[in-house]
């Protein structure tokens, strides 16, 4: 076979028998959050950067878009949207436009390597994922509503739910399988902490937000964005929650001390 072939089997995968490397996160919509959440800051910087700064900052935010599309997350290509909607008035028409084409490009490019993982194509597919959430979060009402205050204890979103197993669901994932999230961080936290548990983690972040600004607070808010309708991770929490607290503490770097959204 060609070296390239050698090499490649060499490294691990299918041709190898070896399993490949193992990846830097647990699943791959933790990533598609992370990506998500990196591209608020990068295009809030690109805002503020002329010429050659900036195009190396949009490439970079092409990049980042190119990594959401093969995450697979549809959560976090919406994401994206979002995040050069909210930037296009700082940017400005000309950069606007560049910025745009890049991160356009980036996601035509990953969608061609990516093949049937990345966000476009699921997007083709007909998919009854929302409807299976859906059903999910009626799952979890209903735990709430069997103990409202206190929840099921942290962690017990299986416990709360897997009694409640509707056709929609066990269709979608199997007779077999057993959920361990709600796929919604209102609902989760509803269910496991309770209505108490759930007032009190709300009241913490919006604390928080209400002094957070600058970068950082943009980076949070595009991984909290995802946790509307995918998991939370260990790893995306940690950071957004760091990234929230740095932002309402004005520990924020000079050079992007001024940088707005708006």
């Amino acid at each position: 076979s060609p070296p390239s072939v050698r090499r490649a089997c060499s490294l691990g995968g299918p041709c190898s028998g070896v399993p490949p490397a193992p990846p830097t996160m647990g699943n791959p919509v933790f990533l598609g959050a992370f990506c998500a959440g990196a591209l608020w800051p990068l295009l809030g910087i690109a805002a503020r950067a002329r010429g050659a700064r900036f195009l190396a900052i949009a490439l970079g935010a092409g990049l980042v878009s190119g990594a959401v599309e093969l995450s697979g997350s549809r959560v976090a290509r919406a994401g994206v949207v979002l995040a050069l909607g909210v930037h296009l008035r700082s940017l400005g028409p000309r950069r606007a436009i560049v910025a745009c084409a890049l991160v356009v490009a980036g996601v035509v490019i990953a969608a061609g390597v990516g093949g049937e993982s990345a966000g476009t194509e699921r997007l083709a597919r007909s998919s009854d994922g929302m409807a299976t959430r859906i059903a999910v979060w009626s799952m979890g009402a209903q735990a709430v509503a069997e103990r409202p205050l206190l929840g099921w204890g942290p962690g017990g979103f299986r416990a709360a739910t897997s009694p409640r197993m509707t056709e929609t669901v066990a269709r979608a994932h199997g007779p077999d399988v057993v959920l361990n999230d709600a796929h919604n961080v209102v609902v989760e936290y509803a269910a496991t902490t309770g209505l108490l548990g759930l007032a009190a983690g709300a009241a913490f972040v919006a604390a928080a937000a209400a002094r957070a600004h600058g970068p950082r607070a943009g980076f949070a808010l595009g991984i909290g964005l995802t946790w509307l309708v995918q998991p939370q991770g260990v790893d995306t929490t940690t950071v957004a929650f760091l990234a929230l607290g740095a932002a309402a503490s004005g520990a924020v770097a000079p050079a992007w001390a001024a940088w707005s959204p708006a």
